[in-house]
């Protein structure tokens, strides 16, 4: 499978999401056959990068660049990483709590696991 696309598009809209992410969608600018098609299928729900440029062609060294370039595909922080992972179970979960309070709970839940382990070692030390 080829896991890089180049394709001719419309940036057609974006909006926000409750986690602050972008959807983003593009229109190709022009039909695409079956196999073009199924090159696009074939990367449905696999992580990447994007690059876009307005105006249209994108020159044989930009390509050659695109290419080589090294994307760090985890530019969220750890702690927004783990925002979004208790958004997504706060989501997956039948819950009458906003996110706010669940997130809120599910965090000194957290820090109190972390207390006790801290504590768990302190008396650990000083038993021996």
């Amino acid at each position: 499978m080829n896991d890089t696309l180049l394709r001719g598009v419309v940036l057609d809209r974006a909006s926000r999401k409750k986690d602050r992410s972008v959807s983003i969608t593009f229109v190709t600018d022009k039909e695409q056959t079956v196999q073009e098609f199924s090159e696009i299928d074939a990367l449905l729900g696999t992580g990447g990068a994007i690059y876009y440029k307005s105006g249209g062609i994108i020159s044989a060294k930009e390509q050659k660049a695109i290419k080589t370039a090294k994307i760090d595909n985890n530019s969220k922080s750890k702690s927004q990483r783990l925002r979004g992972a208790l958004y997504g179970l706060w989501n997956s979960l039948d819950t009458s709590l906003d996110f706010e309070t669940f997130y809120a709970g599910r965090m000194e839940q957290m820090i109190g696991n972390v207390i006790g382990l801290i504590n768990d070692i302190d008396n650990d030390l000083h038993r021996s």
